[in-house]
C-alpha cells in the first residue's frame, strides 16, 4: 500500500498545480494557432512547446539545474538571445510596404504611445486596487505596448525577471495574432479606394518601382502569385520569342520585346487579380523531382 501511495504522490497528476494546468491549456492553444492556423509558427510553436516543457509537473526543467533554466541563464540574463533575435528580425524584415507608402513611418510613433499607455494602465490598475504592480514591473509590462518582442524580453529581464515568462508570452502571442486582428481593423479604418491604392503600391514596388523610372524588379519576392502570375509568364513569353527567332533564322528583336514586356508589366501592376494565401503542394517532393532531373548538371566530374 505504501508503494502505491508513493507512486501516486510522485506522479505528475498529484503534483500538478492549477497554475500549471492553466499554462498547459494556454500552450496547447498556442500550438494549435501556430500549427493548424499558421499564425506565426516560428513564434507560437516554440513558445508553446517551451511552455509545455516548463510546466511538466515534478520535472522542474525550468528551474535549478534544469535545461531550460540553463538556457535562460546563458541567453536571457546575458542579453545574448534578444540580440540574436534582433539580427534575425532585421534579416527577415520587408521594407517594401514602407517604401511604397512612407507615411506608414508614423506608425512607429504609435508604438511609443502604446508603451506609455500600457505603463499608465498598469499603474492605474494598481491605484484602483485591482492589481499590485511596482513602477519597475509596470515599466516592464509597458514595453509590450511597443509591439517588440526582443525589447520586451530584455527590459523584463532587467526590471522584472519574475514577470519575464508572462511578458514574453503576451508580447509574442498578440503579435502573432495580427493576421487575425488586422483585417477587420483595416476594413473599419480604410476605404476601398485606399486599400486598392496600397495594393497598387505593393505591386509597383515589386515590379516597376513607380511610373516613370526604369528600376525593374527592384524587390524580387516569392509572394503568392508572383511566380505563377508574373515571373513564369514573362519567362515563357521570352523563351517563346527566342524560339521563334531561332526557327525563322532571324535575330531576336530585343528592343521591341522590351517595349511590349513593359506594357504587359504595367498592365499586371494595375490588375486586381487575387491569389491564394494558403500554401499548396509539396515543395519537398518538387525539389526532389527537380534534383533527380537536373542534379547531374551540378555534380563535379
Amino acid at each position: 500500500m505504501d508503494l502505491i501511495r508513493q507512486i501516486w504522490v510522485e506522479s505528475g497528476i498529484y503534483q500538478i498545480s492549477p497554475g500549471q494546468i492553466a499554462m498547459i491549456v494556454v500552450c496547447l492553444l498556442l500550438l494549435y494557432l501556430g500549427i493548424v492556423k499558421k499564425f506565426e509558427p516560428l513564434l507560437l510553436v516554440t513558445i508553446g512547446f517551451g511552455g509545455l516543457l516548463s510546466n511538466i509537473p515534478g520535472v522542474e526543467i525550468a528551474t535549478g539545474d534544469g535545461l531550460l533554466h540553463l538556457a535562460y541563464v546563458i541567453g536571457i540574463e546575458t542579453g545574448a538571445f534578444p540580440l540574436i533575435i534582433f539580427m534575425g528580425v532585421g534579416a527577415m524584415t520587408d521594407f517594401g510596404p514602407l517604401l511604397a507608402n512612407p507615411r506608414t513611418l508614423f506608425l512607429g510613433a504609435a508604438a511609443q504611445f502604446g508603451i506609455f499607455a500600457t505603463l499608465l494602465g498598469a499603474l492605474g490598475l494598481t491605484e484602483l486596487g485591482l492589481m499590485d504592480f511596482s513602477l519597475r514591473e509596470a515599466a516592464a509590462i509597458g514595453i509590450i505596448g511597443g509591439a517588440d518582442g526582443p525589447t520586451a524580453i530584455y527590459v523584463a529581464g532587467q526590471l522584472a525577471p519574475h514577470l519575464l515568462g508572462a511578458i514574453a508570452v503576451a508580447a509574442y502571442s498578440y503579435m502573432a495574432l495580427v493576421p487575425l486582428i488586422q483585417p477587420p481593423i483595416m476594413r473599419l479604418l480604410t476605404t476601398e479606394a485606399e486599400r486598392k491604392q496600397l495594393e497598387w503600391n505593393a505591386r509597383r514596388v515589386l515590379t516597376l518601382w513607380g511610373t516613370t523610372t526604369r528600376i525593374d524588379d527592384y524587390a524580387c519576392k516569392e509572394w503568392s502569385g508572383m511566380i505563377s502570375g508574373y515571373y513564369h509568364a514573362r519567362w515563357k513569353w521570352y523563351l517563346d520569342e527566342v524560339g521563334k527567332a531561332l526557327e525563322s533564322g532571324k535575330p531576336h528583336d530585343g528592343a521591341r520585346f522590351q517595349q511590349e514586356l513593359r506594357k504587359w508589366m504595367e498592365a499586371w501592376s494595375d490588375s486586381k487579380e487575387t491569389y491564394p494565401v494558403e500554401a499548396s503542394g509539396d515543395s519537398v517532393a518538387v525539389a526532389k523531382r527537380l534534383w533527380k532531373k537536373y542534379g547531374d548538371a551540378f555534380k563535379e566530374e
